[in-house]
């Protein structure tokens, strides 16, 4: 279920980033927090991809190329500009994440099971890898990517959207 957000004041965001809501607007997540969903696309005040030509990015900062921008929103996003965030937010979805870790240190990380924590907004800390129910991560380990064996594929398991906020194993 994808969701759209607007981008809280003077922050960066990438597509692909894992973020959290604050106050009503999008930050990307850190470490040990529940993850809201991942950035699958950045939109201006009336819903046109950055990627695209039509965009109106105001007072932000687009750089990088079609799809894979960086984008630093001003200290007024909230009130004038507007760019937001399309956030893919089920549980249900799939990503592909880079590591921090070495894939396959602990507990066979390289093998769907288990579950992970958040290094922060785009990579995921492999070396918290673990298959004890009892303990809290914040994702869902499916294995290595099979299209890039040193990334690993994840879903949401702690939601911020669709949790209670209660830790869930």
């Amino acid at each position: 279920m994808v969701h759209e957000h607007i981008i809280d004041n003077s922050d960066t965001v990438i597509v692909g980033d894992m973020v959290k809501l604050r106050n009503g607007n999008l930050e990307v997540t850190t470490a040990g927090g529940a993850v809201h969903g991942v950035i699958v696309d950045i939109v201006d005040k009336k819903g046109n991809s950055i990627s695209g030509s039509v965009a109106e990015v105001g007072s932000a900062t687009v750089t990088g190329a079609a799809g894979q921008e960086t984008v630093v929103v001003a200290a007024d996003n909230e009130t004038v500009d507007l760019i937001a965030c399309k956030v893919e937010t089920s549980k249900y979805a799939i990503f592909s994440g880079s590591v921090t870790g070495t894939m396959n240190t602990p507990s066979s990380s390289n093998k769907a099971g288990g579950w992970v924590s958040v290094a922060d907004q785009n990579d995921i800390d492999e070396t918290t890898h673990s298959r004890t129910i009892t303990d809290v991560r914040e994702l869902k380990n499916w294995g290595a990517d099979p299209d890039d064996s040193s990334r690993m594929l994840v879903s949401i398991n702690h939601s911020e959207a669709w949790d209670n906020g209660a830790a869930m194993a």
